[in-house]
């Protein structure tokens, strides 16, 4: 095609635009060339996004980090704009060593995330502990020093979010405590800056509020919340979020105001509360009139490029019946899996009843009758043994059940077995 030719395309093109009313262009969104089809419903042209809100962590500790790890490595995932926590990232309740440590701890997994995160000071962060005596703000200057200020707000994206401190102490007396209402109050210089805060934030799309404590609960607080609340309806303020009583709760909305308790991101869980207590973060997404917020379990987010989701061989199922010194061998060769690693997962559906069947032993031995993997399954459902395997070799699956009564062949006590072979191609250029 000549450039001639080209250009006049170009320019009826145009020109052919032009014509076309801008109403009616915004209106199509949708490119398609089947014109007969159903118009299709365009969202809202305005800007949106995401935060996360963390709850409690509350100390260091093998089974907190590692929940806090995990949900770092999900948040990145998830991809918001930023990230908030409701305070007590640390145990707390220590010297200025004990609290270093702590904080270097958890400032590491922290740091993991792929976006910026704001904390918002809790007491197991600023309060004192130890043999030593206890100085002027106790923690305060620490936590100012090496995690931030103790209340602050940011603007993003036509929105203001303002972290405040429940956390001050008696302004009488510096005694801090949570369940001294003397103690859970404003102070007038904090309350100088949230009220002029809250002035230059008038017009903002969206205003969200943290605190630790979560005062309009009433009780233990006090009254204080009386006083600050209509200061937070009055500016317009969209959402209030709390946590320390590792509580998830949204406690209504009051005046336009929505105010949420979060629960545990690491945190102690009350066992009182289950199945309704477990780790977790909200996700919330911001449109220009509105916000939705999800409640998101630790574990529950997942990475498709995660092995688990690789390439499936899948090979035929086997039933059994269980039946005395029962024993099942189910006989398997892996195929050519081009230098793949392979990982048999064998599935056992079992069921228990009251003649005396306690489990199964599971065995997977190779060609040479060398066991290499092992396992006793005394549990209901599925259960899935997992052998990692390589390719073009043979192995034997052994089902072995000793414990059936004597005799015992009733209709109807059997379960089934089967096996699927996975085989995990090697990670994609850039190890991603």
């Amino acid at each position: 095609m000549s450039d001639r030719i080209w250009r006049v395309l170009v320019i009826g093109w145009f020109v052919c635009l032009a014509l076309v009313p801008a109403e009616a262009r915004q209106a199509k969104g949708v490119l398609t060339d089947r014109a007969d089809a159903r118009t299709l419903r365009m969202p809202d042209a305005g800007p949106s996004f995401s935060f996360v809100v963390l709850a409690d962590v509350t100390q260091p500790g093998p089974n907190n980090v590692d929940v806090l790890r995990k949900t770092v490595g999900e948040v990145n995932l998830l991809g918001p704009d930023l990230v908030f926590n409701v305070g007590d990232l640390i145990r707390g309740y220590g010297d200025r060593d004990q609290w270093l440590a702590q904080t270097k701890e958890i400032r590491q997994v922290m740091d993991g995330l792929a976006m910026p995160w704001f904390p918002v000071p809790g007491n197991h962060d600023i309060y004192w502990g130890g043999k030593q005596a206890r100085p002027s703000g106790e923690h305060e200057p620490d936590y100012e020093r090496d995690i931030g200020p103790l209340w602050y707000a940011v603007r993003h994206k036509g929105c203001w979010f303002i972290a405040l401190f429940s956390d001050e102490g008696d302004p009488k007396t510096g005694k801090k405590s949570f369940s001294d209402p003397n103690a859970q109050v404003l102070s007038p210089r904090q309350t100088r800056w949230l009220e002029s805060t809250l002035k230059k934030a008038r017009g903002a799309s969206h205003i969200f509020v943290f605190i630790h404590q979560p005062r309009w609960t009433g009780g233990e607080y006090g009254q204080d919340w009386g006083r600050i609340h209509p200061m937070l309806s009055k500016a317009g303020v969209s959402a209030v979020f709390g946590g320390h009583h590792h509580l998830l709760s949204f406690d209504g909305v009051r005046d336009g105001v929505r105010y949420y308790r979060l629960g545990t991101t690491g945190g102690t869980i009350d066992r009182d509360l289950e199945p309704d207590g477990f780790h977790h973060y909200l996700q919330v997404t911001v449109h220009p009139k509105d916000f939705s917020v999800a409640v998101i379990k630790v574990g529950s987010v997942y990475d498709p490029r995660d092995g688990q989701f690789r390439r499936w061989l899948l090979l035929p199922r086997q039933d059994w019946q269980i039946g005395p010194d029962r024993r099942l061998d189910f006989r398997i060769e892996t195929p050519d899996m081009s230098g793949l690693d392979g990982l048999l997962q064998i599935g056992v559906v079992h069921s228990i009843d009251e003649w005396g069947d306690k489990g199964l032993e599971v065995q997977v031995l190779d060609r040479d009758g060398n066991p290499v993997h092992s396992q006793f399954i005394s549990d209901k459902g599925t259960i899935w043994v997992r052998c990692p395997v390589k390719e073009n070799t043979r192995y034997m699956v052994q089902l072995y059940d000793k414990d059936t009564q004597l005799g015992d062949q009733r209709p109807g006590n059997q379960g089934s077995i089967s096996v699927r072979l996975r085989a995990r191609p090697p990670a994609p250029l850039g190890g991603q």
